[in-house]
């Protein structure tokens, strides 16, 4: 405590709480301060600084309330949203969040839809990105990269939609060659052979009959090709 007064029998001690410490001044202007270690709010009550009558008493109270410190990261909150209007059977835990920040908390983590999941970056520039099944369309919302500030909160949504299905367009004669993956959305007849190529993969939905003439033509399936008849469609 630093005493500025006419005639302090003390005017440089160490502070004490409790019962604190008694000194006496001459009549006069009298202030209190303090020195010490920073990172404290001070506050001054009344009595610490005025004009001193002989025979009255004053008490100084200060009071030091350490300070907040400032904050050293940011908030990213992920949220993972998932449509299925397109007979997509995906949810947000089947895709995995990727962040690329300065020291995430998390950087790899499964998609979470309603609240998200909530991670601290350090400032500087951030974004979100993902691994996940294909046969979705995806839409990053605009705090998905950025600048991340100290103190700040960023949200980002990322939203896929199943794609809508091609639809197959077979030939009305001769061999049919399907050379992308589509949707056979309503019975035909192939006067021909049917060829589904590498990597390619043919749909018949429920109700749909594709009919091949297996006496005189086949079905040929190349490597990581394939057909998927759904509950109900047939080939016959």
């Amino acid at each position: 405590m630093v005493i500025t007064a006419n005639n302090p029998s003390d005017n440089d001690f160490a502070g004490t709480n409790s019962s604190g410490t008694t000194i006496t001044i001459d009549p006069g202007a009298y202030s209190v301060d303090e020195t010490g270690p920073g990172g404290y709010d001070v506050v001054f009550s009344s009595e610490c600084s005025g004009t001193a009558v002989a025979g009255d008493t004053y008490t100084c109270t200060i009071t030091n309330d350490d300070e907040e410190p400032p904050p050293t990261t940011a908030n990213l909150t992920v949220i993972k949203d998932v449509v299925n209007d397109n007979s997509g059977t995906n949810v947000s835990v089947d895709f995995t969040m990727v962040i690329t920040a300065n020291n995430p908390s998390d950087n790899n983590f499964a998609g979470s839809n309603s609240s998200g999941t909530t991670i601290t970056i350090d400032p500087g520039a951030y974004s979100i990105d993902e691994t996940g099944p294909g046969g979705y369309d995806v839409a990053f919302s605009s705090e998905c990269s950025g600048t991340a500030v100290a103190g700040d909160a960023y949200t980002c949504t990322i939203t896929n939609d199943d794609s809508a299905p091609i639809i197959c367009n077979p030939p009305g004669e001769g061999d049919w060659t399907v050379t992308q993956s589509c949707t056979l959305d309503s019975s035909a007849s192939i006067a021909g052979s049917i060829i589904v190529q590498n990597g390619v993969v043919l749909t018949i939905l429920d109700g749909v009959t594709l009919d091949i003439d297996f006496a005189n033509f086949g079905l040929n399936i190349n490597f990581n090709g394939g057909v998927l008849i759904k509950a109900g469609g047939v080939i016959a």
